[in-house]
């Protein structure tokens, strides 16, 4: 599922916003909607539409292909190829000067080396993301490597906590730490990789297991247990 190269007449495709850059825009949508609903096969079928059309030959098809492919790679469990395409969809971005989408794939990267567990080098990949999508003026993606920033510290305290000791696994821990942070089901599942409905179900078992039904009150039973 690697990306390709842009190819003749790619430039004038992408400056003109023709019909191209516009099918290219669409399949990416799609994907990454078929990803967020869980729809694996959708994701995929989709990515190999972009990914097989004259579109992937222009700069930004290429672009958009391989970030496609990268976030399909992380749906899909397969980091290191995650991080290979991510790599590629920033040099496409680059070669296009397209700040957004150097963004989005930094943090594609950034999600691969933490599922990798280069903790590290995730953190500095969703910073480079936080500048370029200001750069960009794209608050939205900011606003998601700031999350994904905030999951990675969030796993690391749930580390530290010792999941057993408050009957939690570790992934509930860390959903309900984002959830007891003022984070959305849709902000946690952004932030993770992970679709709404898992995130669902794990915050409604951790909310079971402590013994409450509200967000406010997950934030202060797990800040009194963390006092202890």
């Amino acid at each position: 599922m690697g990306s390709r190269g842009a190819g003749a007449g790619g430039g004038r495709e992408h400056a003109a916003g023709g019909p191209a850059e516009r099918r290219a825009r669409a399949l990416d949508e799609e994907v990454r909607a078929a990803v967020a609903a869980g729809d694996l096969g959708q994701a995929e079928r989709r990515l190999a539409a972009l990914e097989g059309g004259a579109f992937a030959r222009t700069p930004l098809g290429a672009a958009l292909a391989a970030s496609a492919a990268a976030l399909v790679a992380l749906a899909t469990d397969r980091p290191a190829n995650a991080d290979a395409l991510a790599t590629a969809a920033a040099e496409h971005a680059r070669a296009i000067r397209s700040p957004a989408l150097e963004a989005r794939a930094a943090v594609l990267a950034g999600r691969a080396q933490a599922a990798l567990g280069a903790d590290d080098v995730a953190a500095e990949r969703f910073a480079e993301a936080r500048s370029l999508a200001r750069l960009a003026g794209d608050g939205q993606l900011a606003r998601e490597a700031d999350r994904c920033r905030a999951a990675l510290a969030s796993r690391a305290s749930a580390a530290a906590a010792g999941p057993a000791e408050r009957g939690l696994t570790a992934r509930q821990l860390e959903i309900a730490l984002l959830a007891a942070d003022g984070r959305t089901n849709r902000e946690v599942a952004a932030a993770l990789g992970i679709s709404e409905h898992t995130v669902n179900a794990h915050l409604r078992a951790a909310f079971r297991r402590l013994g409450v039904s509200r967000r406010r009150a997950l934030a202060t039973v797990l800040n009194a247990r963390a006092q202890r």
